[in-house]
């Protein structure tokens, strides 16, 4: 996924994200969210969760709202990886 984006309001239960709920083998590039995410468990304002994707250039900007303290997801808006590169390999 290269040069996407995704604005609004995403809600769920698990897996969920601003951008992609769960990815596996996949590379998120130059992409943003700019929405509010609301979920229980694997809530992210980037993605909610996956296993072997790398992520470039990307970044959340959304607030992030989940319910349960295992949470999990990646990027919301207080992270401090927003604009580096990561290879996340199970989350």
């Amino acid at each position: 996924m290269t040069d996407c984006y995704a604005t609004g309001t995403v809600s769920g239960a698990d897996s969920v994200g601003g951008l992609v709920g769960y990815s596996a083998n996949a590379e998120i590039n130059k992409s943003y969210a700019a929405g509010k995410v609301i979920g229980a468990r694997f809530v992210g304002g980037l993605a909610g969760s996956g296993r072997y994707v790398a992520i470039n250039k990307s970044y959340a900007s959304g607030s992030v709202e989940g319910s349960y303290s295992g949470g999990g997801g990646w990027w919301d808006i207080a992270s401090l990886l927003q604009s580096t590169n990561l290879m996340l390999q199970d989350l």
